[in-house]
């Protein structure tokens, strides 16, 4: 390998690793802001200050969390970042007693 070769290999996977970094620090901020209560102005901002609305006319359905931003209206936004940081409840076990049929 070239030393071109070598210096490319080595800041494509320093531009990987950074990535990852920063979009994990970016969730742990994200998941920070659950501790406001849930619906309020106050949550939508701390959501807001660490991915910035930028609205588009007709934004696509959200596919990552930071597509988030591109909704106008706030409930919305709320909304969608709270689909990608919430988690949903987990159903109860099916543990009922099996009955079996008289003869």
């Amino acid at each position: 390998m070239t030393s071109r070769h070598v210096w490319f290999a080595v800041a494509f996977f320093a531009a990987i690793v950074t990535t990852k970094a920063n979009a994990e620090a970016e969730i742990d901020k994200l998941q920070g802001c659950l501790t406001i209560e849930d619906g309020s102005k106050e949550r939508l901002d701390c959501y807001d200050g660490v991915v910035p609305p930028d609205p588009k006319p007709k934004p696509p359905a959200a596919k990552a969390i930071a597509d988030c931003k591109f909704l106008k209206e706030e409930d919305e936004r709320l909304g969608c970042f709270n689909r990608f940081l919430v988690k949903p409840p987990v159903a109860g076990k099916k543990g009922r007693a099996k009955v079996q049929p008289s003869k």
